[in-house]
């Protein structure tokens, strides 16, 4: 009796996928309206509604570009808008990098002290760090940054790559929730006391 509940089970499971999918296809076979699809399809949808509601990119969902590159003035104006303005940039159509993105945020956040902390215990370790090393830990350790799944290993991009949009609003609204708890643990993490020299 048990065996056949588990096949049961197994088999109920099975055609749960299979059930939905012919729920969203019309009786005729045609395919579905593109339009009465799932509106979160892009993997910083829900990041970039965030940013896109609160004012600091846009100008709304449907006009969000998140393939295209994002911009000093792009960074500038979000980062004005969040209420952690930054020198406005000399050329505003210059790309932003992702070691730029980070470094801005970890600024905003005031997290400086962090990054530093971790570049020079690097260097009294006796390691030549690379010039993100502090800003991107911190980042990371902050949640401002994912790793994505390895089917996707080709969104993560680089610290001297440009940055998307979609990368832009994902670090922005993590930063928008980011904790004072979560930023004493990160400079706890990172005091000197904790690494050797």
């Amino acid at each position: 009796m048990r065996r056949a509940l588990t096949i049961v089970a197994v088999l109920a499971v099975a055609c749960v996928p299979a059930a939905l999918a012919a729920s969203t296809q019309p009786a005729d076979g045609r395919s579905p309206d593109p339009a009465m699809s799932d509106p979160l399809e892009h993997w910083a949808d829900p990041q970039i509604q965030t940013v896109v509601e609160a004012g600091l990119m846009g100008p709304s969902m449907d006009e969000f570009d998140p393939q295209g590159t994002l911009t000093r003035g792009d960074l500038a104006a979000a980062l004005e808008a969040w209420g952690h303005p930054m020198a406005p940039p000399i050329d505003p159509s210059v790309p932003v990098t992702i070691r730029e993105l980070d470094s801005r945020l970890v600024a905003a956040l005031g997290m400086q002290t962090a990054s530093r902390t971790i570049r020079l215990a690097a260097r009294d370790a006796g390691l030549q760090p690379i010039s993100s090393l502090g800003t991107e830990t911190v980042a990371r350790l902050l949640g401002l940054r994912t790793n994505h799944p390895a089917a996707e290993d080709q969104l993560e991009l680089l610290p001297g790559q440009p940055a998307t949009r979609a990368e832009g609003a994902f670090s922005l609204a993590q930063a928008m929730a980011v904790t004072d708890w979560q930023k004493q643990q990160v400079f706890d993490e990172t005091s000197t006391s904790r690494f050797p020299s």
